[in-house]
């Protein structure tokens, strides 16, 4: 097949020969034309037959070819078939029964790879057919703004969607059908033979027709692998037989716009962290400050590696299974990944360009209180770091952080520093950040980012009253879950985003609102209370990081109340990536027990959220209403059950009103559609009466009776289940009314009566949740001997 200028097509199709007469019996002819509605593909090109051009019917390849005078029509000679015949082009497209859109194409001059049109066609019976296109095409034209010679463009669908790779076909519609999304994306290399493509000409890549709901993404690569990035996050539906056309001028940092594609903006700015748990401390809750201010032009890579330190970073720079790689596009609710050491820095680093690199020193090694140690090794690891990281992001901006310093009593503050952290600091300051940041070291930081001096001043307030552990968790070594990784990520705010985004960390609505005063867990709500201290430390560890700025003055009300639930289900900016009914919730790890905030489940500790492991969207997260007593405060950990050694989440200290809201996202939810929750539980002294209630347009239904519960002394009270002691395998259908385009589903499991607690022969009544030393006892374990996961299917 070619495509040609439609004003000279029969210029080039002098030479095409008459049809001929149909060869033996045992061979069959079929005549092949295509499809008018879909000939033109754009203004200027047309496509016609040639004489190397093969067919696959029914799985059987064609063996010759015969042209029309015009080369519009075509006849195929094959084996015999019998009727109905599927026929796809070219004939290399067919592969074990898929149709294969290469994932790697070739430049043709004004013209798309042939290996790449892929066409399908159907006829019930008789030998004539027309084929209908069934790929989409782009057509790129790149203009030269300064940059070396292009070696490959890319196209990636944002989402998941494959772009190439292996369809379904369904010929009677002329049509591929996605079976997987797996992020295949196409790559336009230049001809045989050349190096480069060329500036100015129209560059033609086919792709999967169909819907990228969250965009798509160009990718320029030159000869000196430099790379420009040009995203689009709107949804975009490519059509089949349609060409779309953009073009954008070529440098490593932006480009410019005309396009019949969606709208495609300036690359967003990439940010690259590599720390450790401090670092993971102070960007937690950068994603939702992201999606509440609206900001779809950053995107941020996370390296972590537990208690590390940059000498070891450089070190181990190749090393595999040596940290983990987390990630943030725009959209997305939270990071991605896990906290698994999977991966080398090389990894994280080849994924570049990044337009900002923040290194971060872990002021619990001796590398920051000893800048002579071992002949300068810090000096060394800091600029092999640079180095590195400058092979694939040559314009990118360094920024060096120095953690917080520990909290009283950790165990390396007191054997280092006489139990004393202004010591750490200013010994951290001297014998590290000043020498970072001296311009005759020659690193080029830009800045330094402080949460030491950020943490030592925020210590000088009333603030660090409030919280008995120096504003830390009570392991002394991590901050508090909420207004102090609030204050942290205010700071990277200011020193990275305020630039970019144009607005101001004080304008960013996000807050954080949960009070969750148990030690090993602690959130500081950011309140109007103690907003002008956070923003006192914020701005004076901007300006002066490398002191402490004493905040004594600044009025602190510390009298917190507890408004649950609200940090992390805040769905402002976060887009809905539609789930694959069912939907589980894993409800354990196999051998493995979580039992930290950096475990296979690491927000349930932290902040109550429960996510699921198959679709990063859909998550859980409890919500405790109530305070039956002001002194003691509910408990979230995690269980082992000693049957199977699954590792489960676990609420102790249950009471009326107190739910767990699951959160699922969807789009095209047709109106009538039934759900079917299974949920498997373990109560153990706890509330059984419980309500399941579903969000319904813009009403919460719920289905509820009067139940009666076990025993021989039995309770009644108005439910949607009751449970017993022990294992209990809950399923609650569901009838939704209304539809839901685009949008999320909303469950909640609602304590119905926490006075009402389950024991071994009959419930018992109580005034409060069942104690046992001091704390709650009333246990609510989401697990089953058999089963991994809570699940939500489509009936």
């Amino acid at each position: 097949m070619k495509v040609v200028f439609s004003a000279v097509a029969a210029l080039l199709c002098l030479n095409a020969c008459s049809l001929k007469e149909a060869p033996e019996s045992h061979y069959m002819v079929l005549e092949a034309g295509i499809n008018d509605s879909r000939t033109v593909l754009d203004d200027i090109t047309k496509v016609l037959w040639q004489d190397t051009d093969e067919i696959c019917v029914n799985g059987q390849k064609s063996t010759s070819v015969t042209l029309s005078e015009d080369c519009s029509l075509a006849q195929f000679t094959l084996p015999l078939l019998d009727p109905p015949f599927e026929a796809i082009y070219p004939a290399s497209a067919w592969v074990e029964g898929k149709a294969v859109l290469p994932e790697q194409q070739r430049y043709v001059p004004q013209s798309f790879d042939p290996r790449a049109a892929l066409m399908l066609s159907y006829s019930a019976s008789g030998n004539s057919m027309f084929f209908s296109h069934a790929s989409s095409y782009l057509k790129i034209s790149v203009a030269n703004a300064g940059g070396a010679a292009i070696k490959r463009i890319e196209v990636h669908s944002i989402g998941d969607e494959d772009m190439a790779g292996s369809f379904g076909a369904d010929f009677q519609n002329s049509c591929l059908v996605r079976e997987s999304a797996s992020g295949k994306y196409v790559t336009l290399l230049p001809r045989e033979g050349e190096s480069t493509l060329p500036f100015g000409e129209p560059l033609y890549i086919a792709v999967a027709p169909g819907t990228y709901a969250s965009g798509i993404r160009v990718r320029i690569v030159d000869e000196e692998y430099h790379y420009a990035d040009i995203s689009s996050y709107k949804s975009f539906t490519a059509e089949a037989g349609r060409v779309y056309r953009t073009s954008m001028d070529f440098t490593p940092t932006g480009t410019v716009i005309d396009s019949e594609m969606p709208e495609i903006a300036p690359p967003a700015k990439r940010i690259l962290f590599v720390g450790n748990s401090h670092t993971v401390d102070a960007t937690e809750l950068l994603p939702f400050m992201l999606n509440s201010a609206g900001v779809d032009k950053v995107e941020l890579t996370r390296v972590y590696h537990g208690g590390y330190y940059l000498v070891g970073y450089n070190t181990n720079y190749t090393l595999a299974d040596n940290c983990s790689i987390m990630r943030w596009m725009p959209g997305w609710m939270r990071f991605r990944g896990t906290l698994t050491t999977d991966h080398s820095l090389k990894d994280a680093v080849d994924e570049g360009p990044y337009d900002i690199v923040v290194l971060q020193e872990f002021a619990g090694s001796s590398y920051c209180w000893d800048w002579t140690k071992n002949d300068y090794a810090e000096r060394a690891a800091v600029r092999g770091l640079i180095d590195k990281i400058r092979q694939t992001s040559p314009n990118a901006r360094f920024y060096y952080y120095l953690s917080h310093c520990y909290g009283t009593g950790y165990s390396t503050l007191q054997t280092y520093f006489n139990n004393d952290n202004v010591a750490q600091f200013d010994t951290c300051i001297s014998e590290n950040a000043a020498h970072m940041m001296d311009e005759n070291e020659g690193f080029g930081f830009e800045h330094m980012i402080s949460t030491a001096a950020l943490v030592q001043s925020l210590r000088t307030s009333a603030m660090n009253i409030a919280n008995g552990f120096d504003l830390f968790r009570g392991d002394a070594l991590h901050m508090d879950y909420g207004a102090v990784r609030y204050a942290g990520a205010c700071l990277l705010w200011k020193t990275l985003l305020e630039d970019i985004t144009g607005i101001s960390y004080r304008d960013v609505p996000f807050r954080f609102s949960e009070f969750y005063p148990a030690a090993s867990a602690y959130t500081t709500p950011v309140t109007s209370g103690n907003i002008d201290v956070i923003r006192a430390a914020v701005d004076a560890a901007y300006e002066h990081p490398m002191q402490i700025t004493d905040l004594s003055s600044v009025a602190v009300n510390t009298n917190y109340t507890d408004e649950p639930g609200a940090s992390m289900l805040d769905l402002t900016g976060v887009k809905a990536e539609p789930v694959t009914f069912p939907v589980d919730f894993n409800i354990g790890y196999i051998n493995e027990q979580a039992t930290n905030s950096l475990g296979p489940q690491p927000f349930w500790y932290s902040y109550g959220v429960w996510v699921s492991t198959s679709q990063p969207q859909a998550f859980a997260k409890w919500v405790a209403v109530s305070r039956p007593r002001q002194d003691i405060t509910y408990t979230r950990s995690f269980s082992n059950g000693s049957t199977n050694n699954l590792s489960t989440i676990k609420v102790q200290g249950v009471w009326t009103g107190d739910y767990m809201e699951f959160v699922i996202p969807v789009r095209n939810f047709a109106a009538g559609t039934n759900i079917n929750l299974y949920i498997p539980i373990y109560s153990v002294h706890a509330p059984i009466f419980w309500y399941f209630d579903y969000l319904d347009g813009d009403e919460w239904k719920c289905n509820h009776s009067t139940l009666t519960s076990y025993g021989t002394e039995p309770f009644e009270r108005d439910a949607t289940v009751v449970l017993k002691n022990g294992l209990n395998s809950v399923n609650v259908q569901m009838h939704f009314d209304n539809a839901v385009p685009e949008g999320w589903l909303r469950f909640r499991m609602r304590c119905a009566d926490g006075s009402i607690q389950s024991e071994s022969g009959n419930p018992v009544q109580r005034d409060e949740p069942n104690m046992s030393d001091g704390v709650y006892y009333s246990t609510v374990c989401f697990w089953s001997t058999t089963l991994t996961a809570v699940r939500f299917s489509i009936l």
